[in-house]
């Protein structure tokens, strides 16, 4: 159905911006009251979830295409 790919691009579209924000404020997240070499483990932590959303988002977007693609050709 063409309504799972537009579920598809919304998804893809919420994960994408959830990993833009991540990687954007990544230092911000951190809590100060830890030790610098906490700290900086944590960033490398937030940011690899970042990368993660912004990978999940790619997952879903291809797979909207497919959807897409399969719907346009079957008609």
């Amino acid at each position: 159905m063409i309504s799972s790919g537009f579920t598809a691009l919304v998804f893809a579209a919420v994960l994408f911006a959830i990993g833009l924000w991540g990687r954007r404020n990544a230092d911000k997240l951190v809590l100060s009251g830890i030790s610098p070499r906490a700290q900086r483990t944590k960033k490398r932590s937030i940011r690899r979830g970042a990368v993660g959303c912004q990978l999940g988002a790619a997952v879903f977007s291809g797979l909207a295409v497919m959807e897409f693609v399969i719907w346009f050709t079957r008609r």
